[in-house]
C-alpha cells in the first residue's frame, strides 16, 4: 500500500470532494454503497475535476459501532478500502477520514456499559442527545488518540475530519496526536451573530466592523473562538493557524458573503492566515480584522477637531505601519457624514464590500490597518452616504496621485 502523502502542513489551494455511504444507495460520485465502488465511481471523478482530496464519511452520529479500529463493515472489507487509498495516493490525491462522532448513541453501543458500568462514556449535559466519551479518564483519552494515530499509520489516511471542540479535547492534549493533519469543520454550526448584526455588516451600517469580524471568544466554550470574515464572491475560503499549519478550518457561509468558523484557541492569541479563490485567483492573506491599529491618539483627534493639528498629514492618508511583526498600510480618512467608508484598490478588485473601515467615535475619522500591503498600491476610498449614494474618492492626504 502506498504511503500517506508527505508533509505535515496543508498545501493550499485544496479542493475537497465529500463522499458518504449508504448501503441502499445507487453509486454516484457523492454517495456509494460499497468500498469497491470508490475506485469505480469516485476516483475517475476526482481526477476529471482535479480535486486534491477526497473526504470519506461512513459513521453517523446515531450508528451502533462495533469497533472504531476498522472501516464500517457494512460497506465491505478493509483491503478494499486500502486499495482505494493506495490508488488515490498514486494519483497525488489525499484522503480525509471523518473521524469518530462526538457523541455515542444511548442504545446498542458496544462501548456503552462495557464492563457492567459506564466506562468509556459519560452522560451529556442534557442539551444534546446520546452519550459522550469520558475524557477525564486517561485510558479513554489514550483510546481516542491511539485511534487517530492508527488511521494515519495503518491505513495511511492523510488527515482526519473532526470539529474544533473534538480536536481541542481529544487530540490537542495528547502530544503524540496533536500534530496530526486535521480538517476542522462543524457539522451544523449554530449562529453566533444576530440577524440584525449580519444585516448591519452586509448593508454597510456597521461603524465598528472589528467588533464582529476577526477572532472573538465563543460564549460558553472555554478555549474556543469564532473567526468571521466578510468575503463577497469568495470560493472555498479557509483559515490556517500560523503556528499549527497541520490544521485547516473551512470557513462556512453564514449569509451574503459573510463566513465564520470555530477555532481551537483563545481569540487574543490566534495568529492565522486566510485563503480563498476570488475572481478566479487563489491567494493567501492576513486578516485585517485580526488586530486593530490606530495611528491617531486622543490628542491628535482633539487638535484636529480644533483646527490646530498642523502635522495631521502624518496621521491621515496612507502610511506604512507594523503590528505584531506584520508590515502593512494604515489608512485613515475624515468623513463625518458617511454611513460607511471602505478602502478599495487592486488588492480587493475595487470591491467596497470587502474592507469596511472603523469609525473612531466622536472624530468623524475612519481607519483600517491592512497587513500585507506596501507603498505604491493603487487605492481610493468608497464612501456610502447616509442617503444611499455611493462615491469613489481620492485620498485628500495622498502623497502620490495618478492623472
Amino acid at each position: 500500500m502506498a504511503r500517506a502523502m508527505d508533509g505535515q502542513g496543508w498545501e493550499l489551494p485544496i479542493s475537497v470532494h465529500r463522499v458518504s455511504f449508504d448501503a441502499q444507495a445507487n453509486a454516484t460520485p457523492e454517495r456509494v454503497a460499497r468500498y469497491t465502488q470508490l475506485s469505480e465511481q469516485v476516483l475517475t471523478y476526482l481526477r476529471r475535476h482535479s480535486h486534491s482530496h477526497v473526504e470519506l464519511s461512513w459513521w453517523t452520529a446515531d450508528e451502533t459501532v462495533a469497533s472504531y479500529f476498522t472501516p464500517n463493515p457494512r460497506y465491505g472489507r478493509p483491503e478494499e478500502l486500502m486499495a482505494f487509498i493506495d490508488a488515490c495516493h498514486q494519483h497525488d490525491i489525499g484522503v480525509i477520514l471523518d473521524w469518530i462522532p462526538s457523541r455515542l448513541p444511548r442504545e446498542g453501543q458496544e462501548l456503552s456499559w462495557f464492563d457492567g458500568a459506564p466506562l468509556y462514556e459519560v452522560e451529556t449535559d442534557g442539551t444534546l442527545p446520546g452519550l459522550t466519551f469520558d475524557l477525564k479518564r486517561p485510558e479513554v483519552a489514550n483510546f481516542l488518540s491511539a485511534n487517530a494515530l492508527f488511521w494515519r499509520q495503518v491505513y495511511h489516511i492523510d488527515a482526519l475530519r473532526t470539529d474544533a471542540l473534538g480536536y481541542a479535547t481529544r487530540l490537542a492534549p495528547q502530544a503524540a496526536a496533536a500534530g496530526l493533519p486535521c480538517l476542522l469543520r462543524e457539522d451544523t454550526p449554530p449562529a453566533t451573530l444576530t440577524a440584525a448584526e449580519c444585516d448591519a455588516l452586509l448593508e454597510g451600517r456597521c461603524t465598528n466592523p472589528h467588533a464582529l469580524l476577526g477572532p472573538h471568544p465563543l460564549p460558553g466554550m472555554a478555549g474556543l473562538s469564532v473567526v468571521r470574515a466578510l468575503l463577497p464572491d469568495a470560493q472555498a475560503p479557509y483559515l490556517q493557524p500560523e503556528d499549527r499549519p497541520q490544521l485547516l478550518y473551512p470557513l462556512q457561509p453564514v449569509q451574503g458573503g459573510l463566513f465564520e468558523t470555530r477555532v481551537a484557541g483563545a481569540a487574543d492569541r490566534l495568529r492565522y492566515r486566510l485563503s480563498a479563490t476570488e475572481h478566479g485567483q487563489h491567494h493567501c492573506f492576513s486578516d485585517p480584522y485580526a488586530r486593530a491599529l490606530s495611528l491617531l491618539s486622543d490628542q491628535d483627534c482633539h487638535l484636529f477637531a480644533e483646527g490646530n493639528h498642523y502635522q495631521i498629514f502624518e496621521k491621515l492618508g496612507a502610511h506604512p505601519a507594523r503590528v505584531d511583526g506584520l508590515a502593512g498600510i494604515h489608512f485613515a480618512v475624515w468623513a463625518p457624514n458617511a454611513q460607511r467608508v471602505s478602502v478599495v484598490g487592486t488588492f480587493n478588485h475595487w470591491d467596497g464590500r470587502r474592507h469596511p473601515m472603523q469609525l473612531r467615535p466622536g472624530s468623524g475619522i475612519w481607519e483600517l490597518f491592512m497587513p500585507g500591503l506596501a507603498e505604491g498600491e493603487l487605492y481610493k476610498f468608497e464612501i456610502l452616504a447616509r442617503n444611499g449614494n455611493l462615491f469613489l474618492k481620492t485620498d485628500p492626504f495622498a502623497f502620490y496621485t495618478e492623472v
